[in-house]
């Protein structure tokens, strides 16, 4: 993920699908697009309504820590935006089902760079 300022939106629970938590997102992962090359891409939003429970979603959480940790993407750069050292990004995927229509090789369009989904990481709650 990029450095810089964090908006508040919502995170759609998979322990739950009527759970609507609060988290705090950079809006550019929002903009992130997703495609398998076939269908339409789409973007990477959040759920719409409101917020149904006070719990928010984290983006880090320590394996020993308690709380609702979003799921993600990893992601692999194919080509990186200025700025970018590292080979991979994460990207939390707030909208339940946009989670399970990604696969393994689905094409990410991310800060004006390109990369491919490497791996998919389930949420955690305690």
């Amino acid at each position: 993920m990029s450095a810089g300022d964090f908006s508040a939106t919502l995170y759609e629970a998979t322990y739950n699908n009527t759970q609507i938590h609060p988290i705090k997102l950079q809006p550019e992962t929002l903009d992130a697009t997703f495609s398998n090359g076939t269908d339409p891409a789409f973007e990477n939003n959040s759920p719409t309504g409101v917020a149904t429970s006070p719990i928010s979603a984290q983006v880090s959480l320590g394996r020993k820590q308690v709380g609702l940790r979003a799921r993600y993407v990893l992601c692999r750069w194919i080509t990186k935006p200025s700025g970018y050292d590292g080979d991979t990004f994460k990207l939390v995927v707030p909208d339940r089902s946009n989670f399970d229509q990604i696969a393994f090789g689905f094409s990410v369009t991310y800060l004006g760079g390109t990369g491919t989904v490497i791996a998919k990481e389930p949420e955690r709650a305690r």
